[in-house]
């Protein structure tokens, strides 16, 4: 039967059902998977955990290639985890965020340690290179930095905004999107990158990502404004107006990202340890869901499509999983 569902599925005469995707690929990170990014190649993931580790790994073969240590305990508080993590457009560096309030710059191909950047006081929750490599942001509870990777230098602060769980340039650079994560106040803000100037809020959510030709926002968590937790929205982003809202996951949203060719949207939810997490794959232009993945027992923390748009991998406790998107089966 199920040989006979992927046919069909291949053939496209289901089409109109959304996809059930076979068993993915398993990469054992040892401990909760916070952030996982493909290489711009899509050769390589990197992934961040709980264990202080950031470990790259081969794609193809599963194999770990390097694992990079360095992040420590802060203030006297062994609480380092890496939180998220990203490739350089060029692939040659990874930046790494950590609850140990650093942001660290690695050799992608050595390992080798570049350099620290400092000055946040609270954990690091996402860090984001800019289209153009020239510029890192970094998001924490006390603020978002912009940061020269090549020296280390503060280049700028974004003012007015705190408890923030996610940030990301827009694809031409000049825009910085923020999502803050704060009882009673979840918000997406877009920032002009060069000035700092804020653009525009919208009400809700705690997680954010630009579409590839950067006239849309996808946002997922907890709304502001209705409280519901389970919804997706696509915004656009010239003018912070709804487009869309995407329903149906069964626990609060903690991921979304665009393909890269813009045509879908991936979210994940963060559930409960006792419950199955779930990541949807929707159309982006009609809302419709095509695709379903199931975790078994553990949450969805992060998502990354590969650059050719073919797979998608996912933070699922401490496991990393690539899923093939080509009907749902199995890489």
């Amino acid at each position: 039967m199920k040989a006979l569902i992927r046919a069909l599925l291949v053939a496209g005469m289901l089409s109109s059902l959304p996809a059930q995707a076979a068993e993915p690929l398993n990469l054992d990170a040892g401990r909760d998977v916070h952030g996982v990014a493909f290489s711009p190649d899509g050769k390589k993931i990197a992934s961040g955990s709980k264990d202080k580790t950031v470990i790259v790994w081969d794609v193809a073969t599963g194999k770990n290639l390097l694992t990079l240590t360095g992040h420590t305990e802060s203030r006297g508080v062994d609480f380092a985890w890496v939180s998220s993590v990203a490739f350089s457009p060029d692939g040659k560096w990874i930046a790494s965020g950590s609850h140990d309030t650093t942001i660290k710059l690695w050799n992608a191909a050595t390992g080798d340690e570049i350099r620290t950047l400092r000055g946040h006081y609270y954990p690091v929750r996402c860090v984001a290179f800019s289209p153009d490599g020239k510029r890192i942001a970094s998001a924490s509870e006390d603020c978002v930095k912009l940061w020269d990777p090549t020296t280390g230098a503060l280049f700028l602060q974004l003012k007015d905004i705190t408890k923030t769980s996610g940030v990301t340039f827009s694809p031409d650079g000049r825009r910085v999107a923020s999502a803050t994560h704060s009882l009673g106040r979840d918000a997406v803000t877009v920032w002009d990158a060069a000035t700092g100037a804020e653009l525009f809020t919208m009400p809700g959510h705690s997680c954010v990502a630009f579409s590839p030709d950067g006239k849309r926002i996808v946002s997922g968590g907890i709304h502001e404004i209705t409280g519901r937790y389970d919804q997706v929205k696509v915004w656009d982003a010239a003018t912070g107006a709804e487009l869309l809202t995407l329903k149906g996951h069964p626990f609060k949203v903690d991921c979304v990202a665009f393909s890269p060719d813009g045509k879908r949207i991936a979210s994940g939810n963060c559930g409960e340890r006792n419950a199955d997490d779930t990541i949807f794959v929707w159309d982006a232009a009609t809302g419709a869901k095509i695709a379903t993945m199931k975790g078994g027992n553990v949450w969805s923390s992060c998502l990354a499509f590969s650059p050719d748009g073919k797979h998608l991998a996912s933070g699922c406790d401490r496991r990393i999983k690539v899923w093939d998107l080509a009907a749902g089966l199995e890489k």
